[in-house]
Formats: structure tokens, C-alpha cells, sequence
């Protein structure tokens, strides 16, 4: 909803019946998401305004015919995990674009970082502290990114106890898909 509002194809506030009454199809492929618009009375101005909206490999595709229609074409593939699905670029990283702060990652990361001022005290005697400290040694721009809730989707608090964890910060980026520091 929130493209097509966007791209001037539908009004702000106009609820989903507005959207359902614009798309006529939506299709998930393997790479990339197609987004089929009845043309309606789209102007070609808001046309051309929506053309200049697109970003990265956007296409917005107009097709004739007795119904005209508009497809929008965002690239992508489907993510499964845990129960949820979502739409990651093709480099892995979200698609959305506003930041979507995790408490349970903010917590582990405030959880490790007070085990490490702790524990240089009274040392990390309990495997479960260990385990958890760990995280206290990811990237400082991986850190950041988890504070300000830019982490990739699907980047969780069990995932990143799951998997080894890199020492490397460079890999670190790599495994769990964040972009890497300029």
C-alpha cells in the first residue's frame, strides 16, 4: 500500500478498499514481485510522476489493450523463515523502508554489553553468559544498525545465537547480510 501511495497511484488514507479496487493481481516470482494496476484514470502526468519515483531495478510496464492495465515490477524474491514471509532484494536485505526496531536484539545486545563490564569483574563463569557475550563482539556498525532498527529482515536474536559468529567484522557483515561499512 504504502508504494502505491508512493508513486501517487492511489490517495493517502484511502484504506484498502481503494487497493483493492486498483490492483487487479499480484504475482510473486522467483525474482522479483509483479504489481497488476487497472489503469483506470490515471493521468499520463501522474503516470510520469510515478515512472520518476521508481528506484534500483523498478519498472513500472503500461500494457494496452481492451482493459489497460500498469505492472509494477520491484525486484525481489520471497524470504520464509520462522513462521513469517517478506520480500528481500536480491542481495538479501529488507525492502522496507522504515526502521523496525527488534526489542529482543536490543535487549541481547544490552544484556551482553552489561555481562562484559560484569564479568571483567567477577569473570563469564556460566556457559549462558558466554554464549550471550558474544554479541558484545559484533561490528560497532552492526551494532548501530540493530540500536536505530536497520538490521536486514530476518536478522533475529535467534538466529544470531544460532550461528557461529564470525571474529572477522568484514565477515560478519557478509553471513548476517549487512551492507558493508564504507
Amino acid at each position: 500500500m504504502d508504494r502505491l501511495i508512493a508513486f501517487d497511484l492511489i490517495a493517502p488514507g484511502a484504506g484498502w478498499e481503494a487497493v483493492r479496487a486498483r490492483v487487479d493481481r499480484v504475482t510473486l516470482g522467483k525474482d522479483e514481485l509483479t504489481i497488476r494496476l487497472h489503469r483506470g484514470e490515471i493521468s499520463p502526468a501522474q503516470l510520469a510522476e510515478a515512472c520518476l519515483r521508481l528506484t534500483g531495478h523498478q519498472r513500472l510496464v503500461e500494457a494496452g489493450g481492451k482493459h489497460p492495465r500498469l505492472d509494477l515490477i520491484i525486484p525481489g524474491r520471497p524470504v520464509f523463515r520462522g513462521g513469517r514471509t517478506w520480500i528481500a532484494s536480491p542481495d538479501g536485505s529488507s525492502l522496507a523502508r522504515t526502521a523496525n526496531s527488534d526489542p529482543s536484539l536490543i535487549a541481547g545486545l544490552r544484556k551482553a554489553h552489561g555481562l562484559i563490564a560484569d564479568g571483567a569483574e567477577q569473570g563469564l563463569g556460566q556457559s549462558y553468559h558466554r554464549y550471550m557475550a558474544r554479541l558484545a563482539f559484533l561490528a560497532p556498525d552492526i551494532q548501530q544498525a540493530i540500536v536505530q532498527g536497520r538490521q536486514p529482515a530476518g536478522f533475529t536474536l535467534e538466529r544470531l545465537l544460532k550461528e557461529t559468529m564470525p571474529l572477522a567484522w568484514s565477515e560478519q557483515r557478509l553471513q548476517f547480510g549487512f551492507n558493508a561499512a564504507g
